[in-house]
């Protein structure tokens, strides 16, 4: 079905209505705030009395946020991933045949390493991702989108299955002129919107992420700034067109951080902001009591007259009035913030589950894989539930594939439709090879898996060709043998 003119008569109002109240939604200033403070751009907050007595507004010195998502990312993705097909749970050759076709689509996509970890960087940092697929040029795409421009419409409280979903996007015309567009996907099409350029000068992103609330601790105001429609331009939006969506269903994906009876993720930055704003105060506070107390100090104490200021250089003779006396005063010790700030690195491990041995470092002490499976043990923990929910949003995902390669005429669907997947993960941690091959050592022993099981898991390639070899190596190792003992026989 090709384009159409769209009959709009409510239906722009309520698209309109409902993009205007999503538009302020909190989790868009959320967004901002949780990347500035994984960049470092942190707001270091200080009582207005410090503040109004430093000169220049001190920096950040430590950022553990970045940390804390990067970890995470690192740890999930060690290398890239494997997927595994199969059909009714066996590994058949229609499911070998799928199996490749999804592995080449992720590969044209970067979906097996690259754009996973921009994924994946996402939910740590933002608590949510998006993924769209399309087809384009004869072949299928799939794009990773930035929370920001997605605006996903439940069919209720479950928040499970989309009733539609919008995507906000700018593109500039030959003058250079943003041109604000917006993609409204439903099961059955796709509806698009423009903002011409003559509506453009008051529609930009500082009015559309507007700040609601002032985040400063000694300042607890609120913007209560309103902007009428004129001013945002709502009634500006014009119908484009209208496309059938031949997938049947919305084709895009929400990839959640943590899955709970939320509409949308939850941030691993949640936890750390007020930690980290903490660490940077008592930052600021060393950086400003070193300043005042960092050196000894002299006070000259009764008498009247000499010389002035007295030296203390090395070698020199001073002279002090009569009865006078020298008391000095000690440097100021920063063990009290050091302390503090060591509290609050182990609370910000305690609350991400990142070991705190990773903002620490281990001091160039050698540590055992095995220790380090211990100490990221948390981590582990943590990573699984992320493991799981990114299983799930890609083995939704590879529905769509499968149903968007069966359109393109390239498979039957009810075939595609038997096909399940599952996405192998390698965590970063240290392996201790000697344990796994004594476990699968016993697996083969008790006859619980194959041994093209254990190739497979050990990240064997080719494994006909491989086989096929074995065999070859069998049969020469046998042919030695008894050419040997055919050799020893004529000795004796």
């Amino acid at each position: 079905m090709g384009a159409t003119t769209p009959q709009v008569s409510g239906l722009n109002d309520g698209f309109l209505n409902w993009i205007h109240q999503q538009e302020r939604h909190p989790r868009l200033e959320d967004y901002k705030i949780y990347s500035s403070y994984y960049a470092g751009d942190h707001v270091v907050e200080l009582p207005p009395k410090i503040k109004a007595a430093l000169e220049q507004e001190l920096g950040v010195i430590a950022n553990y946020c970045k940390p804390v998502v990067d970890l995470t990312v690192q740890y999930l993705l060690g290398a890239p991933i494997s997927l595994d097909t199969t059909q009714f749970g066996q590994n058949t050759p229609v499911a070998q045949w799928g199996e490749q076709v999804l592995t080449n689509i992720y590969k044209r996509n970067r979906l097996l390493y690259g754009n996973l970890i921009k994924m994946i960087r996402s939910m740590g940092k933002k608590g949510d991702s998006f993924a769209k697929l399309y087809v384009e040029n004869g072949e299928v795409r799939v794009a990773i989108l930035r929370p920001e421009v997605v605006f996903p419409k439940y069919t209720d409280d479950n928040y499970e299955d989309m009733e539609s979903c919008t995507i906000k996007y700018y593109q500039l015309d030959p003058s250079g002129n943003r041109v604000w567009r917006a993609q409204v996907f439903y099961p059955d099409r796709m509806e698009q919107f423009f903002l011409g350029v003559q509506n453009q000068e008051l529609y930009t992103p500082s009015r559309l992420w507007r700040r609601l609330f002032k985040r400063n601790k000694y300042e607890n105001t609120v913007d209560t700034t309103t902007y009428s429609d004129d001013q945002t331009h709502f009634d500006k939006w014009e119908p484009e067109f209208v496309v059938e969506n031949p997938l049947g269903i919305i084709p895009i994906v929400h990839f959640k951080n943590i899955i709970d009876d939320q509409p949308f993720g939850v941030s691993d930055l949640q936890v750390v902001t007020s930690l980290q704003d903490n660490l940077n105060k008592s930052l600021t506070d060393m950086m400003v009591g070193m300043d005042n107390q960092a050196f000894q100090r002299l006070f000259i104490i009764g008498g009247m007259g000499g010389s002035g200021e007295i030296s203390v250089s090395a070698g020199t003779v001073g002279e002090l009035p009569d009865g006078a006396s020298v008391q000095v005063i000690q440097p100021g010790s920063i063990g009290n913030y050091a302390f503090g700030m060591q509290a609050l690195v182990e609370q910000i491990s305690t609350v991400t589950q990142i070991p705190v041995e990773v903002f620490r470092g281990f001091n160039g002490v050698p540590v055992s894989g095995y220790a380090l499976r211990i100490l990221f043990m948390n981590l582990e923990s943590k990573t699984k539930e992320r493991m799981a929910n990114v299983n799930d949003g890609l083995a939704q995902l590879n529905r769509m594939i499968f149903r968007a390669v069966s359109l393109m005429g390239l498979a039957p669907p009810e075939l595609l439709s038997q096909l399940e997947t599952e996405v192998h993960f390698t965590t970063g941690i240290p392996v201790d090879k000697l344990a796994d091959t004594q476990y699968y050592g016993t697996l083969l022993a008790q006859h619980v898996v194959s041994l093209d099981w254990v190739r497979e898991r050990v990240g064997v390639e080719n494994l006909e060709e491989i086989k096929a070899q074995i065999r070859a190596d069998t049969f020469e190792r046998y042919a030695l043998q008894v050419e040997l003992a055919e050799a020893t026989a004529q000795e004796e």
